[in-house]
């Protein structure tokens, strides 16, 4: 994760997450997405304002023959 402080109080904050399924035939198969999250965040918690996904998620699971 990278993050870039906006201001005093938001944040982008850059992520990769990485997930493995296991398909009905039993064969593992890994998969990755990026997602920006913007945060507001203080001295005590910080909160999700809006995230972006950069893949048509759907569209990859259907390419990795996760889901028809």
């Amino acid at each position: 994760m990278t993050q870039t402080w906006l201001d005093d109080y938001f944040v982008w904050a850059k992520t990769k997450w990485h997930m493995t399924f296991k398909k009905k035939d039993g064969s593992i198969v890994n998969a990755s997405f990026d997602e920006s999250y913007f945060l507001y965040a203080d001295k005590t918690s910080a909160k999700i304002v809006f995230f972006i996904s950069h893949e048509d998620e759907t569209q990859l699971m259907k390419d990795l023959g996760l889901i028809e």
